[in-house]
């Protein structure tokens, strides 16, 4: 029994980690391995403009994402531009 409790606690604890690796890793990788919105939007203003996505080394066509040419993206426009379906909403 003594070497049991140990061996459960250890089942428990890699389970524990396996679903927090797959919940931080679906919140930072868009779909085609693009880089999670908050990555991107380097200072934090809810916006990512052009020069954040080419910092963070993320190619973008802008004539289609930002139909309205406010030449910044929300995360809808984001998400919707890289193919994004991770829908964590953060």
């Amino acid at each position: 029994m003594k070497t049991i409790i140990p061996f459960a606690a250890a089942i428990a604890l890699t389970f524990g980690a396996a679903q927090v690796l797959h919940a931080e890793g679906s919140m930072q990788l868009a779909a085609g391995g693009q880089k999670a919105f908050e990555e991107v939007d380097a200072d934090g203003d809810g916006q990512v403009t052009r020069e954040e996505a080419e910092s963070a080394g993320v190619s973008i066509n802008w004539e289609e994402a930002d139909p309205d040419g406010s030449g910044a993206l929300t995360r809808e426009e984001y998400e919707s531009a890289v193919g994004s379906d991770t829908g964590m909403g953060m």
